[in-house]
């Protein structure tokens, strides 16, 4: 099971890696970075350099992933220690928390109220 995770992982890193720079070559994130005055508007810009941000996270979190996959730790939420349902992980084989960790963090990031998490 770890091997096709790590497979997944692998292969996800490197395809962002190679769309990332195809963007760059092709000039869609230079133009902006170097701060040329091309024939886009300013949300073109901010939507180019948003997708690249995206992109550098996920390529980010499956080395992270890979990581925590060498460690012994692949698949165990970095915050409540739980197993990680292997559902989830086929989906987002990047995960680092369970889906209700992950829902407190994006509330407490977000500013709304989340409920106190009960052991069982």
């Amino acid at each position: 099971m770890k091997d096709s995770f790590r497979s997944m992982l692998e292969r996800r890193a490197n395809d962002l890696s190679v769309r990332l720079l195809k963007k760059s070559e092709l000039g869609e994130l230079s133009d902006f970075q170097h701060g040329d005055v091309v024939d886009r508007t300013p949300v073109d810009r901010d939507l180019a350099l948003e997708l690249s941000a995206k992109i550098r996270n996920e390529i980010k979190a499956c080395l992270q992933a890979l990581e925590r996959l060498d460690a012994g730790t692949y698949g165990i939420c970095l915050v409540c220690g739980e197993q990680i349902p292997e559902k989830r992980l086929r989906v987002l084989p990047f995960a680092a928390k369970c889906v209700e960790c992950e829902s407190l963090s994006a509330h407490a990031i977000s500013g709304q109220y989340a409920p106190v998490r009960l052991s069982a």
